[in-house]
């Protein structure tokens, strides 16, 4: 990052602080509008000492400080000279060269500062209260003052209070999954077992940063990820480090070096794709991606959850048992399910009656759903929409429906605050209930009772023809 945007109205020039006259032998530095709990570091560079009217910098001889600033040059200059002090062995007089003056070079000595910081004890340490952060009673001196965040790194002279304004803000990450292509992103989202949804995270460019932008995105086992993209400001962003973390999870690293290069409040964006693998959670708490944004020693996190759904059928026949109906399970009734595109749910039955969904299909490769001994089986691994549930097979026995059932899944969950509904105002089905009538018997010709009938008839007009036959023959005896 330039830093110069983020110091040069607080720092002054070394060959300034120079011609300052000095009074008082201990002074402060409040930091404004800090970020609550970062920590605060003061480094003195160089004591300020007074005699009278004449004044001067010097550093200790062995000083951490004084290894790199022996051999600092600027404009190929260099710009410290180190002369022993006649009345102090242990300090080191300061002169500076003239050429090293201005805005531009209090910022390159700070940066230089900046990269060598961290093997140097701070004079004093402080934690932010609020939106301030204060150090006191410093000795007079030439200080670098740095924040956790890694942003302020102000060159600072002291001979009174000092007050520096942090313009740093801490960045922060959102987590969001679409529900399907085109449409909205949000914090919830549906899906059925292998589909792939999209996810996105996004952050911006804030004042005052250029540590690394690590994202550690955590996927759930039950699902794959692929496809990661980095936007910045709108245009597809290259120089970023991927890696695999564990089985599942993956790390993305945005170097520091390359978002210094961006304006403040520039979109930073990273999509991915995510399959839905069928050993995802059904139903219950949902499939929960976690992303955490680490910059410097600190971490911000969001989430986004994914939800796959399921049903129950239950197939049965009704019983009377004197005036009381009852309810009893009818096995080997066939159904086929139906996606509002008209395409056939195929899946594969498991342990328990529990059909796990696959793909979506033509009516060929459909799957037909058959009820067990007890009536009941479990659809799987399906996303929030309105099915259609078709009887494509009646038992023995038993009339085939004539009409076709509406399944209707979806959910509606709270995330903090917010209340998500994915059921576009109708209710969802956990169980449906399918009653098979069977048929009455018809009436039919040849059976026992006519026959009956027939020989009885039969027999009379036997009997009939032999009493006219009989009469007529004593008839004509007589």
């Amino acid at each position: 990052m330039k830093r110069a945007n983020k110091y040069l109205s607080l720092a002054l020039a070394l060959i300034m602080a120079l011609s300052l006259c000095v009074t008082s032998f201990a002074a402060d530095i409040s930091v404004e509008g800090a970020v609550n709990s970062e920590t605060y570091k003061a480094y003195k560079i160089f004591d300020y000492t007074k005699n009278g009217e004449n004044f001067a910098y010097t550093i200790e001889a062995n000083s951490p400080w004084k290894t790199f600033l022996d051999g600092y040059k600027y404009n190929n200059v260099d710009v410290f000279t180190f002369t022993a002090s006649a009345t102090d062995a242990t300090k080191l007089v300061v002169t500076v060269d003239k050429s090293f003056t201005g805005d531009a070079a209090a910022a390159d000595l700070a940066a230089k500062l900046m990269e060598n910081v961290g093997t140097i004890e701070p004079t004093q340490v402080v934690v932010a209260n609020g939106t301030t952060a204060l150090f006191t009673d410093l000795p007079l001196g030439y200080y670098f003052v740095d924040t956790s965040l890694g942003s302020l790194c102000s060159l600072v002279n002291i001979d009174t209070t000092q007050k520096l304004l942090e313009k740093n803000e801490m960045p922060t990450v959102q987590k969001f999954v679409q529900e399907d292509n085109g449409e909205a992103w949000g914090k919830v989202a549906t899906a059925d077992f292998n589909q792939v949804v999209k996810f996105k995270l996004t952050t911006k460019v804030t004042e005052g940063n250029d540590q690394d932008y690590i994202f550690t995105d955590k996927i759930p086992a039950g699902m794959t990820y692929s496809n990661v993209k980095v936007a910045i400001g709108g245009k597809d962003f290259t120089d970023f480090t991927l890696n695999k973390v564990g089985d599942n999870d993956f790390q993305l690293i945005i170097p520091g070096t390359k978002i210094a290069t961006f304006a403040k409040d520039t979109a930073i964006e990273i999509t991915y794709d995510a399959k839905v693998e069928t050993t995802a959670v059904v139903e219950g708490d949902g499939n929960l991606n976690m992303v955490e944004l680490n910059y410097s020693d600190h971490t911000t996190t969001d989430s986004a959850t994914v939800y796959t759904l399921d049903f129950d059928v239950y197939k049965y026949f009704e019983t009377k048992q004197g005036e009381t109906t009852a309810q009893a399970a009818l096995a080997n009734a066939k159904f086929v399910l139906m996606n509002a595109n008209n395409e056939y749910a195929v899946a594969e039955l498991g342990e328990n009656d529990v059909y796990t969904f696959t793909k979506w299909g033509t009516s060929a490769e459909a799957t037909k759903f058959a009820s067990p001994t007890d009536g009941e089986f479990k659809i799987q691994g399906l996303d929030a929409d309105t099915y259609t549930l078709e009887e494509v097979e009646a038992p023995a026995g038993y009339n085939l429906l004539t009409s076709k059932i509406t399944v209707v899944l979806g959910l509606e969950v709270k995330e903090g605050t917010e209340t998500y509904s994915l059921l576009n105002g109708e209710t969802s089905v956990e169980r449906i209930e399918v009653l098979n009538q069977s048929g009455a018997m018809l009436p039919g010709t040849g059976g026992v009772g006519t026959t009956m009938f027939y020989v009885l008839g039969s027999v009379m007009m036997i009997g009939a023809a032999v009493l006219l036959v009989t009469k007529k023959k004593m008839a004509n005896e007589q």
